[in-house]
């Protein structure tokens, strides 16, 4: 949203008025401190502390095996309640359903 040049300078002397930057002080108690500390971390991935990058990794990494096991899982119930013979392949990916190695396989494959 663009300003007219009216505004800006009504904004500008509100702001010189009451001079925020004088009254902002921050958290003030340890636990404050602590809650704020946080504010820029948003998921670990880009943290500069390495067991936060991994352990960020690990959760990405854990929520995608449960959305690739979801999907097979309503896959695998759509066959068996109908009477189509699935595709090999599919009959291969639910034998596997229960075997992480085959499913971080499959995610990383270009199927």
């Amino acid at each position: 949203m663009a300003y007219s040049e009216a505004e800006r300078e009504r904004r500008r002397q509100q702001c010189l008025k009451t001079k925020p930057w004088e009254k902002s002080t921050g958290a003030r108690t340890e636990r404050g401190k602590a809650i704020v500390s946080q504010n820029a971390l948003k998921t670990g991935l880009y943290s500069s502390f390495e067991p936060i990058r991994i352990l960020a990794r690990l959760d990405i990494e854990n929520e995608a095996m449960a959305r690739i096991r979801a999907i097979v899982l309503k896959q695998k119930q759509a066959y068996e309640n109908s009477n189509a013979k699935p595709h090999p392949f599919w009959e291969q990916v639910f034998e596997g359903i229960d075997d992480d190695d085959f499913l971080k396989e499959l995610r990383n494959s270009k199927c």
